[in-house]
Order: C-alpha cells, then sequence, then structure tokens
C-alpha cells in the first residue's frame, strides 16, 4: 500500500468522525484505560444511553437506573456507574437536562466516544447492554426517578 492511498484513508476517517471527536479520541481511550484500571478494584459500569429515539431515551434509560438501585439495596458495594449517549444529538434535550440532574450523563463527542470505546472491550460487566423488557417487574418496584425542578413546574403552571 502506497502513501498516498493511507493518506486518503486517514483523511476518510477524520472527514468521517470530524475534526473534534478525533482530537478527543486520544484522551477518550486514556479515560477508558484508567476506567479499566480502576475496574480491577472497584466495579466500574458503562451503561449506554440510546437518545436518538425518545422511547428508548426515556424506557431504557429509567430501567438502567433501576437496577443500580436494585443491586445497590441488593450487594450494598460501592459501584462507579457512567452513563453515555449513543449518537451526538439529543431527541428531546429537556429529558436530557432532567436526566443530567439525577446522574452522570456524558454527551455530544466525549459521550459517544467513550460508548464507542468501551463497546469494543470484550469485559463482562464494563460495558452494560441497554433494554427497554422490564422483566423484573422494576417499573413496578420502584418509584419513578425523575421529578420535575420547581421552576419547571411554575413555567408549566404559567402555560397552562
Amino acid at each position: 500500500m502506497n502513501l498516498w492511498l493511507k493518506i486518503k484513508q486517514k483523511y476518510l476517517v477524520v472527514r468521517t468522525l470530524g475534526p473534534a471527536k478525533v482530537i478527543l479520541l486520544p484522551f477518550a481511550m486514556a479515560f477508558v484505560g484508567l476506567l479499566l484500571f480502576v475496574s480491577k478494584f472497584v466495579r466500574v459500569r458503562i451503561h449506554p444511553i440510546i437518545n436518538s429515539r425518545i422511547g428508548h431515551f426515556a424506557t431504557n434509560t429509567e430501567l438502567s437506573i433501576l437496577k443500580i438501585k436494585e443491586r445497590e439495596i441488593r450487594t450494598k458495594k460501592l459501584e462507579i456507574n457512567i452513563f453515555c449517549a449513543t449518537s451526538d444529538e439529543s431527541c428531546n434535550t429537556s429529558l436530557e437536562k432532567m436526566w443530567s440532574r439525577n446522574f452522570n450523563l456524558q454527551t455530544r463527542n466525549w459521550g459517544w466516544l467513550i460508548n464507542d470505546i468501551s463497546r469494543r472491550i470484550k469485559t463482562t460487566d464494563f460495558y452494560q447492554e441497554s433494554t427497554a423488557l422490564d422483566k423484573e417487574g422494576r417499573l413496578l418496584s420502584f418509584p419513578p426517578t425523575l421529578t420535575f425542578a420547581d421552576y419547571e413546574l411554575t413555567l408549566g403552571e404559567k402555560f397552562l
């Protein structure tokens, strides 16, 4: 393979990902590597948040949160949970803001990169798959996670 072809392939990668992701890529790889090192001592879990479709954004995220709550009650072990958006743009910025108040949600290019890198790692408990199926009945067992802030309630009442 000649040099010109290699340069053309690198250019296509940069053009596809975008310059912001290419610049953040080494930092994201180092961050995921650090998380892998920390996971030897403390359980670390990366949760993908499907933020491109509102049904998945609401339901899958709620089920992931409830699964963590249930695990905390059952095991009482220290656990680091990082939630990463699977797409650059969110389908609902208000919902994204509400979720960000409740947990550590990584969005935009940074969240996409952490999600993409960590899903390629073959560690069993490191990357958690997202699901919309509530087989264990968690949605009925726990109260809802999301609540409106006071200013949101006031704004809604004024609107009505």
